[in-house]
């Protein structure tokens, strides 16, 4: 099987692959940006974390990977402008598009049985989106930060971008 770096993908004629709710090879192409850019970012840390769960085609999820031993997850709910918004930092506020925003939620592995804490990113394929997430994935996935921690570094993107409540 071919591997692609992320800087390849990003390099496809049809990135940001905005179509993917129609266009399976645009949908395959984001799930495996995503997934690419877990990878990069995680490198031999990643072993511990699989995936315990199908994209969906509506992008939600669009990558989901669970670390059973850490009982952690990491959801990514693909996230397009539908709306044309002036996008931040060009405006901020409550006009504004904002290419990321990030939660925590409990979760539960499919079967119900195993409790995670799961970090939500509902995100585009903007290269602001891009870094922003890949920090909280650091504190996530690789740190290990508690929930406290992880939900500062959420407050604090928040607050400096200057994202309504």
């Amino acid at each position: 099987m071919t591997q692609y770096t992320l800087e390849q993908i990003k390099l496809h004629p049809s990135f940001p692959f905005s179509d993917f709710e129609n266009n399976t090879l645009s949908f395959l192409m984001l799930e495996l940006y995503w997934g690419q850019l877990f990878a990069e970012k995680m490198k031999d840390k990643g072993k511990d974390w699989s995936s315990l769960r199908e994209a969906e085609m509506d992008g939600n999820p669009i990558f989901c990977v669970t670390s059973l031993s850490q009982k952690r997850q990491l959801k990514v709910i693909q996230k397009i402008n539908e709306e044309n918004k002036p996008v931040y930092p060009s405006l901020q506020g409550e006009s504004a598009y904002y290419p990321l925003q990030a939660w925590l939620n409990k979760s539960r592995t499919l079967d119900g049985i195993t409790a995670l804490n799961e970090l939500v990113l509902f995100a585009d394929l903007s290269s602001y989106a891009e870094k922003e997430a890949l920090k909280l994935i650091q504190l996530h996935c690789i740190d290990l930060a508690d929930i406290v921690t992880v939900e500062k570094a959420i407050q604090d993107y928040e607050n400096r971008v200057g994202m309504p409540d």
